[in-house]
């Protein structure tokens, strides 16, 4: 028995599914729909910032092209390409006079010491209030 309330029909060689469980498949199969969807669009923007040119920094100054911000009660996380330079956890950006210092740094879903040029990482900024940026914004680091 494939399913507790399934009953196989012997004429025409089908499941009869109950009413709830069809439910339950077509609220599944929305789901997965919805993934997909959202699948192919984090792919589009992906090829989408392939495809755009960033600029190339022949000084070692620490800089970071901001691929997506996210904020949590004070803390703020920047997902990003490091664009030229090293950014470590004792980095500080300054904006509007203001300086601002990095919590953590991670790569790849993991914590580092540093990030380094061509890499995708995220930084964590703790007590960020004041902080605003945007996406395809580029931020220059002290050290």
């Amino acid at each position: 028995m494939v399913w507790p309330f399934t009953k196989k029909d012997s004429k025409q060689e089908k499941v009869c599914i109950p009413e709830a469980r069809r439910a339950l498949n077509e609220h599944e199969a929305m789901l997965k729909k919805r993934e997909e969807e959202a699948k192919a669009q984090l792919s589009l923007i992906q090829e989408d910032l392939k495809k755009r040119e960033l600029p190339v920094f022949t000084d070692t100054k620490p800089r970071l092209f901001i691929e997506g911000v996210f904020a949590v009660s004070s803390t703020l996380m920047l997902k990003g390409t490091v664009l030229s330079g090293k950014i470590t956890k004792t980095s500080k950006l300054k904006i509007r006079k203001k300086l601002f210092k990095v919590k953590d740094l991670q790569l790849k879903g993991k914590s580092t010491g540093s990030l380094i040029g061509g890499q995708k990482g995220a930084i964590f900024f703790e007590k960020a209030k004041g902080l605003y940026l945007r996406q395809g914004d580029i931020i220059s680091f002290m050290q």
